[in-house]
């Protein structure tokens, strides 16, 4: 089955800030700004900024579960919320998406499924003879999702993190071969070097 993306999820943009976070009082509201989203990485919740939000209303808090969708810049994907702090919210860089409770569609797949070449390809149309994407909503809105049995998508989603997994392990391999060669640099042409001296 596939559905465009309204028909499945809500989707809606980041708290309206009107003023820089910088110049927010510290508080006890963590706002998960563009620098802590990356495709490779996912969400770093540890660096989030905590300030005090203006106003009485009470805004529409990130759960775990949903997604948000970085929808400026030439890199248009999503990550997946997860362990929240209980008071989050986003920027206006983001669109939170939520799966409607009614479709039978896992978020984490849903992401997956956002940061593949079909949907990549889609954004990259809408923006074509545009310097900076920024992807509206009613275009995101009309996202071609598809939507798999269930254990396919658990399937999938199970595939996506043991990959996920490895990478991170050939990250580390490459970064502990880089500094052996770096020590081995040193200790010898630091020998060298002390040679040619005397």
């Amino acid at each position: 089955m596939t559905l465009p993306l309204k028909k499945i999820a809500t989707i809606k943009p980041g708290y309206p800030f009107r003023s820089s976070i910088k110049t927010r009082k510290p508080g006890d509201v963590a706002v998960i700004q563009m620098r802590d989203a990356t495709l490779e990485h996912g969400l770093k919740t540890m660096d989030c900024t905590y300030i005090e939000l203006p106003g009485k209303k009470t805004p529409d808090w990130l759960i775990t579960g949903d997604l948000l969708f970085v929808a400026r810049g030439n890199n248009n994907f999503s990550v997946y919320l997860d362990n929240l702090y209980k008071k989050t919210v986003c920027t206006p860089h983001f669109f939170r998406i939520r799966v409607k409770p009614t479709v039978t569609l896992l978020p984490e797949f849903l992401t997956w499924q956002i940061n593949q070449s079909p949907a990549q390809e889609y954004f990259l149309r809408l923006a074509q003879g545009s310097s900076l994407r920024n992807i509206k909503k009613s275009e995101l809105e009309q996202l071609p999702i598809i939507i798999p049995p269930l254990e396919t998508q658990k399937k999938i989603i199970a595939v996506n993190q043991l990959t996920k997994k490895e990478k991170k392990l050939i990250e580390a391999l490459i970064d502990n071969r880089r500094k052996m060669m770096n020590t081995i640099a040193r200790q010898t042409l630091g020998t060298y070097i002390n040679i040619t001296k005397t």
